[in-house]
């Protein structure tokens, strides 16, 4: 079973850190990128934050709205939260470490599971049968080779 988990799935999910996590200033994420220094000390195993928005690696540029705001290439994605202070940071989604528990607790779905949860009655009941055909098959099979070798 796959861990990919969409950036839907996070959005305002209350996340509790599993292990000590460097973390960033929003700002600096924005204006300088992948340059951005961490924040000493980082956030301690226990923190607990909500997702509010995330950004995406790419290459610099300008917002096409307001063509004075630029933004600073980013080599990694980025989950965004309001911290205690009231301030804006930024984690590294490659330095965020989930658990299944902290997942499910967090009612965190990985894409699979997803998927699982959006299939319609008819689709479910198609795959139980096609597994239950199966099944039948092998019984069946294992059933008719035993009859031959026995003769």
């Amino acid at each position: 079973m796959s861990d990919l988990i969409s950036f839907s799935q996070l959005m305002d999910k209350t996340i509790t850190l599993e292990k000590d996590t460097p973390f960033y200033r929003l700002f600096d994420v924005n204006n300088e990128g992948y340059k951005a220094k961490e924040i000493k000390p980082p956030l301690k195993t226990g923190y607990k934050f909500v997702v509010w928005s995330y950004l995406l690696k790419g290459p610099a540029y300008a917002n096409p709205n307001y063509p004075s705001i630029k933004y600073a290439e980013r080599k990694d994605d980025y989950l965004l939260f309001k911290g205690m202070d009231g301030k804006y940071y930024a984690i590294k989604v490659k330095d965020l470490k989930l658990s299944k528990a902290g997942r499910r607790a967090s009612g965190i779905l990985t894409v699979e599971e997803e998927e699982q949860q959006n299939l319609s009655t008819i689709e479910k009941l198609t795959r139980f049968g096609k597994r239950l055909l199966i099944g039948i098959a092998i019984v069946w099979g294992a059933g008719y080779l035993y009859k031959q070798i026995k003769k």
